[in-house]
């Protein structure tokens, strides 16, 4: 009679609409299948294409056809015991344990730029530019968040001039790496050698890649800047440095069939980020 009044009255507690939770190695079977799947669909909808499995893999260094294995199987016991655990905490404490591992993404669509609807605009019409060359200042990690931003941006805003590539000397360990750029894995003061910065640099605007991104690269191998000319005239180049002087150089040399654009990013109120768009300085060509 004890058991049977303790049992009803734990009944009368829970909402009728309300159903025993599953055992667990039933549960398991469907919600890391279905996470995965909706992470998939979740990417496709930001991203406004169809993400593939060879894609999916790049993202994670697998086989596309180990990331389809994923998607089929019931089990996954190794990521069913990391959400067992993180269930068990409060949702401001899960999120911050989730997003204290995971790189940052940057992109054009940020709530950190997003304050500022038309440097926002602006941008994404830069992006669209069939040649041209964007030159970026500001310190290393915001140059470096810019650049990446529009890259990743560059194939969701569905131009035909989206492809991306270009170098960057950054260490991806804070960002996501953008599709089609080399990373020179170099922070200061170590610096990578001419002929690595070369054989990158053979691979630039290649395989109808319109988009070319170069992030430090100017500094490391001053020669490259009669070659970005020449790709800005059939490009669209974006060139970030910290050297004033790189700036300057390019106001004097390029021709008049390069159009010249500049750009400062700083951070104001902690997290907005704020673009100004700049005259180039122009002096006489010799």
């Amino acid at each position: 009679m004890e058991f049977h009044a303790k049992q009803n009255f734990m009944q009368a507690q829970r909402p009728m609409n309300q159903k025993l939770p599953p055992p667990a190695d039933v549960y398991r079977l469907a919600r890391v299948r279905e996470l995965l799947r909706s992470t998939k669909l979740a990417l496709e909808q930001f991203h406004q294409r169809e993400i593939s499995f060879e894609e999916l893999g790049r993202y994670s260094a697998q086989a596309g056809s180990t990331v389809f294995e994923k998607l089929q199987k019931d089990e996954h016991p190794q990521v069913e015991a990391l959400l067992g655990w993180l269930e068990h905490l409060p949702e401001d404490v899960r999120g911050r344990l989730i997003n204290s591992v995971c790189r940052a993404f940057p992109h054009l669509e940020d709530r950190r730029l997003g304050h500022n609807p038309g440097q926002v605009s602006s941008l994404r019409s830069l992006l669209k530019q069939p040649i041209g060359l964007t030159l970026i200042g500001g310190n290393d990690g915001l140059r470096t968040w810019l650049i990446s931003a529009l890259g990743n941006s560059s194939l969701m805003l569905g131009s035909d001039h989206g492809l991306v590539s270009g170098i960057d000397r950054s260490l991806p360990d804070w960002f996501v790496p953008v599709e089609g750029m080399t990373y020179l894995n170099a922070p200061v003061p170590q610096s990578p050698s001419p002929k690595s910065i070369l054989k990158a640099w053979s691979t630039c605007g290649a395989g109808g890649r319109n988009i070319v991104l170069l992030n430090g690269i100017i500094t490391l191998e001053p020669d490259l800047r009669l070659e970005v000319l020449k790709m800005a005239a059939e490009h669209n180049v974006f060139v970030a440095e910290p050297d004033i002087l790189t700036y300057e150089w390019f106001a004097k040399h390029a021709p008049a069939a390069v159009q010249l654009r500049q750009l400062k990013v700083t951070l104001e109120d902690r997290d907005r980020i704020h673009v100004h768009f700049e005259n180039p300085k122009t002096t006489t060509k010799k």
